[in-house]
């Protein structure tokens, strides 16, 4: 079993927003944030759809805010505020809740991480061991002890995210707050982008870390309706959009680099399975919804053969 640890809080005079810019300079920028760490209620990462650096002609990604937040404060934590020698490496994390909770006229999203990771000399003595007897490419290479080993030395610890999402959210009682999301024509679709993920990742950088460090990543649209799930599944990546109610729609990708052409056909996809879903979910008629052409363009793989598994 992972050695559960605790750490620290962040505890900074400088706001978050100030101190994220400074560190990551593949923000961009200051991201439209305010208030604390995120470590309670009243410390909430308050993200602000208002702000002054919001380009208003782009859709707001409320969502995709709080995964960056998120990792960023991981990174803080356990690498850029620690002390040489006490630092962290192959760092991982996976959603294990997250609570929609309003209170007066303020929304807030509660999530809940498991992290794991390595202190940096057993990452680089596990990485060093694995290299020099080129892992399982060398038959003297006893792969289970290694992998025992490296179980031992894992570190694991529980962290709370809390945001103030009211600015995209809306506030308690607000009449669009819980939007009809039953439909009975499919010709008269409404408006629903909060209900359902239609981008996925937010930046180049996020999408590098999914690449190279974890095997699934999940997000879930403004009303908490949907939920998009990308995973490494047999040299392929796995997308799938999925409704409140279990009925989903996905195609399998060709992992590809991360340049502007892949990435703009990525966003099209993402944009085409929300699409898709929605008409199922309007017509509960999976006939209805267009398998052709594949949603991800020259980037889609095979589906039928997974989409017989689910038993739709």
């Amino acid at each position: 079993m992972p050695t559960k640890i605790d750490l620290q809080k962040i505890e900074t005079v400088e706001s978050p927003r100030t101190i994220l810019a400074a560190h990551f300079k593949s923000l961009g920028g200051e991201l439209p944030i305010h208030g604390g760490w995120g470590y309670s209620k009243n410390d909430a990462c308050v993200i602000d759809k208002n702000d002054f650096s919001v380009d208003p002609e782009i859709p707001f990604d409320g969502i995709g805010l709080e995964y960056i937040f998120v990792e960023k404060r991981i990174y803080e934590e356990m690498i850029i505020f620690r002390s040489e020698g006490e630092k962290y490496a192959g760092i991982k994390w996976n959603l294990l809740e997250q609570k929609l909770t309003t209170e007066k006229d303020r929304a807030y999203d509660q999530l809940i991480f498991e992290i794991t990771a390595f202190s940096e000399y057993d990452w680089l003595e596990l990485k060093a061991e694995w290299e020099d007897h080129q892992g399982y490419k060398n038959s003297y290479f006893d792969a289970k002890a290694h992998e025992e080993k490296r179980h031992s030395k894992e570190v694991r610890l529980i962290r709370e995210f809390w945001f103030d999402i009211t600015s995209f959210h809306g506030k308690p009682g607000d009449d669009h707050e819980q939007p009809d999301a039953t439909v009975v024509e499919a010709d008269d679709v409404k408006d629903n982008s909060d209900d359902l993920v239609e981008k996925f990742f937010y930046d180049p950088a996020e999408y590098l870390h999914f690449l190279t460090e974890l095997k699934e990543l999940k997000k879930a649209s403004a009303s908490g309706k949907s939920i998009a799930t990308i995973s490494k599944e047999n040299g392929l990546y796995k997308y799938e959009l999925t409704w409140e109610d279990g009925r989903f729609i996905g195609e399998f990708v060709k992992i590809f680099k991360p340049i502007k052409e892949n990435w703009k056909q990525f966003d099209k996809g993402c944009a085409e399975v929300a699409r898709r879903l929605k008409i199922f979910i309007e017509t509960d008629d999976l006939d209805m919804v267009p398998h052709t052409p594949p949603a991800f363009g020259n980037l889609s793989d095979e589906w039928d053969d997974y989409i017989k598994k689910k038993d739709l």
